[in-house]
């Protein structure tokens, strides 16, 4: 009780250490970085008189504050920027007493923020400050330090070093003691076997306006996504290949490896390895569980946490909405049935060779029973029967539940105050990802990469039928797409209605949703990241609440239809429509 006291008599003789420091063990470099970023800013203050009084020096910011008689809104904008949930670096700033002082006297004088009749305002003023130019001065501290323990001399005129300040300013540097080295060794192994194929991709793509270079490709900016500009520089860095120097790649010596580049990645982004032929060739399976968004038919690692482990889980959930709940692999056996028994006709060429793979394979895909039984164990989604000691993962629709209940709450909050909500807690949010990390990280476990990998190809098999130009003139009707492809063979050949529009939303939005969860690290969450994981997470709760599971079930079960049946017994029998 006496400590109690002490520590309440403390808070209020000093407001200004009023945020907590991180529950971590800090790095000694990290204290040593904040001790620079406080001096400088201390000093930077000293310099600025302020302008209203004529006179008092900044080391006295402290004093000053509160002699303005401002301790209960500086108590108040403690208590709300507590509440909010901040990463590891803000919080590990503003608990610096002479810092957190600074960005508050900054606000008031410099943002002419009133704290007596807008604490909101001031709270937003902090925040952006120690997100903003304070991060980056820390970050840079910090990275000057490491570089120096190495002596390591930073070249600005090389290429690979015009990566490093946007890498760590992008991903941050963990603070925790037992983090710091090998965060530092990963970011310089990335410059030195990355940075020059970095910049000169770049500039493929879109050209060095400072340097005079223009872009090398006749492709639209919008073609690189982020999979495939990883995709080329992986392939670029396992060629070795070596820049010589910008006159070299301004005469396009080097084109000829990026166009290869991107062949090679925009393969490898649809999966076209497919595990039945990678097995055969090398014994093992290399995809990164990134899926298809569909944009061609519309116009750092927690401890205990394995984000591949989630990432698949995405996988297999994208899998289970496109594959199964829009029948996609229905549809496309209902196809070859219908080419099979001479109903369609395709003439020889890439789709008929696309149909008699999809046919000839059937044997040595996975059986619908046995990629139920994989939902039902991983995602506890669908009615898959399970083996003797598999057990569903009973607690995942709850977890996912509890992360869209917070994800509305959330923004119900947001949308009725009708201002700036910066200073809203995330942590229930924060929370619930979490929880949903642990949950998937220790269930999407043993055979079950191999099995999404494979079914995942399976599903870039039966789409690419579905796609091709033959089918889409056939069945596509007048807006000649995949989806209007997919109503109809449903409607005429399994008799049902499948709903597209908000199920493709689903699997997307879900799938972005998946890598948030994978991706997640409290330290280092940024605001932009977290704005497209809820939009992401509220076009996914609109989407679900618009589809009437129980009505399609009803309507197919009244037609009889179930997985299997359906087809006459010929040669087709053990096909799934």
């Amino acid at each position: 009780m006496i400590a109690s006291l002490n520590s309440f008599n403390q808070y209020a003789a000093d407001p200004f250490k009023g945020i907590y420091q991180p529950r971590v063990s800090i790095d000694l470099r990290a204290m040593k970085a904040r001790d620079t970023t406080r001096d400088y800013y201390l000093k930077r203050q000293s310099e600025h008189k302020l302008s209203k009084n004529g006179g008092t020096a900044t080391k006295d910011v402290k004093e000053d504050l509160q002699k303005r008689g401002i301790t209960d809104q500086i108590h108040e904008l403690s208590k709300r920027l507590n509440q909010i949930g901040l990463d590891e670096i803000s919080r590990f700033l503003l608990s610096s007493p002479d810092i957190y002082a600074v960005l508050i006297y900054d606000a008031i004088e410099k943002a002419e923020i009133d704290p007596k009749k807008d604490v909101t305002g001031l709270c937003n003023s902090v925040l952006r400050a120690v997100q903003g130019d304070c991060r980056k001065y820390f970050l840079a501290r910090l990275l000057t330090t490491a570089l120096d323990e190495r002596r390591l001399q930073v070249k600005p005129n090389d290429p690979r070093w015009q990566k490093l300040d946007d890498l760590v300013l992008s991903q941050g540097l963990p603070i925790q003691q037992d983090k710091f080295d090998s965060a530092i060794s990963d970011v310089l192994g990335t410059i030195y076997q990355k940075g020059d194929i970095h910049y000169y991709l770049n500039a493929y793509i879109r050209g060095d306006i400072n340097n005079g270079i223009k872009k090398r490709t006749v492709l639209p900016e919008e073609s690189f996504t982020s999979a495939i500009e990883q995709g080329m520089t992986d392939y670029l860095v396992n060629l070795g290949i070596k820049f010589k120097s910008k006159d070299a790649f301004t005469s396009g010596e080097y084109d000829e490896y990026f166009v290869l580049a991107y062949h090679d990645a925009l393969k490898r982004s649809t999966v076209k390895d497919d595990p039945i032929d990678q097995f055969r060739l090398k014994g093992q399976v290399d995809w990164d569980f990134t899926v298809d968004s569909f944009d061609q038919f519309d116009q750092v690692d927690v401890q205990g946490v394995i984000p591949t482990n989630i990432k698949a889980a995405g996988a297999l959930d994208y899998v289970y909405v496109v594959g199964e709940l829009m029948h996609v692999f229905d549809v496309a056996n209902a196809l070859v049935l219908r080419w099979a028994r001479g109903i369609l006709d395709v003439p020889n060429g890439k789709t008929a060779s696309d149909l008699y793979r999809f046919h000839k394979l059937r044997n040595e895909r996975s059986t619908y029973e046995e990629r139920a039984m994989l939902y039902k164990r991983v995602l506890n989604k669908g009615d898959g029967q399970l083996l003797s000691k598999m057990v569903a993962n009973r607690a995942f629709s709850r977890l996912w539940h509890k992360l869209m209940v917070e994800v509305t709450e959330y923004i119900r909050k947001s949308e009725g105050k009708q201002m700036d909500v910066t200073y809203l807690s995330k942590a229930q949010v924060f929370q619930a990802t979490k929880n949903l990390q642990y949950n998937l990280t220790e269930n999407m476990t043993g055979m079950a990469h191999v099995q999404v990998a494979e079914d995942y190809a399976h599903l870039q098999e039966a789409l690419a039928i579905l796609k091709a130009d033959e089918i889409l003139n056939m069945f596509g009707g007048r807006r000649k797409t995949i989806w209007s492809v997919i109503e109809r063979v449903a409607r005429e050949d399994l008799g049902m209605i499948v709903p597209t529009a908000p199920l493709k939303t689903l699997a997307v939005e879900s799938n972005k949703i998946y890598q948030w969860i994978a991706n997640f690290n409290e330290g280092i969450v940024q605001d932009s990241g977290f704005n497209t994981f809820l939009s992401a997470a509220e076009s996914w709760i609109i989407a679900q609440a618009s589809i009437d599971t129980e009505e399609l079930e009803t309507e197919e079960t009244e037609l009889g239809i179930e997985n299997g049946s359906g087809a006459e017994s010929d040669d087709f029998d053990d096909w799934e429509v």
